[in-house]
């Protein structure tokens, strides 16, 4: 099949880019329309941008992750996070009962509710220690006093709930797993810490 030239209207191959009697673009189309001489514009795709989330005021390269690990915790720790549990538990046992009839520790005596605070924040404490390797109030000078008091305040409390029942009543279960709780988290910190003023006296 040939392709008329659109100039001097002479034959050319159907492959032929140029006519050769006088040189003009001919196209390669059936219908012997004449490509431009120029190629046409193509349209330029822009790079392709990676989206980044804008950086955040105060952001650091490392992020602090959680991560539980009970190594990292004393053996003292663990006996007292575990007291402190059992403690916790405790309180909405049983404590005082007569005739069929039990009430619990907290129902009972108010101040309770300071060892419920004070074990759950022991609970968290420890919990944040074992969770990450760098904290904040990880120092081994503040944690131990810290501990402490907070065990030995759960003790004194806990000891007055016992000794002060309600007239009439007898101890129930709750009442004694308490008292045992409490002297457990507080003995690990507290019997070296008594050892320790003994010798410093001496």
């Amino acid at each position: 099949m040939s392709v008329i030239c659109p100039q001097c209207q002479s034959e050319a191959s159907d492959h032929a880019a140029f006519c050769p009697q006088c040189g003009t673009t001919l196209s390669s189309r059936p219908n012997g329309s004449v490509e431009s001489s120029t190629p046409p514009q193509r349209a330029t795709a822009l790079p392709a941008t990676e989206y980044r989330n804008p950086p955040t005021m105060g952001a650091t390269s490392t992020k602090l992750q959680y991560s539980y690990d009970v190594t990292r915790l004393s053996q003292a720790d663990r006996i007292t996070g575990v007291a402190s549990a059992v403690l916790l538990i405790s309180l909405f046992l049983p404590w005082f009962g007569v005739a069929g009839f039990t009430i619990d520790g907290l129902a009972t005596h108010g101040y309770l509710y300071i060892d419920l605070l004070l074990a759950a924040a022991l609970l968290v404490y420890l919990g944040a220690r074992a969770g990450w390797d760098k904290l904040q109030l990880n120092n081994s000078l503040a944690h131990a006093p810290l501990v402490l008091v907070a065990s030995v305040v759960n003790l004194l409390l806990v000891l007055l709930a016992f000794l002060f029942k309600p007239a009439g009543t007898g101890w129930q279960f709750g009442a004694f797993l308490a008292v045992i709780a409490a002297f457990v988290a507080a003995a690990p910190i507290g019997v070296p810490a008594v050892r320790s003023r003994r010798s410093t006296r001496r």
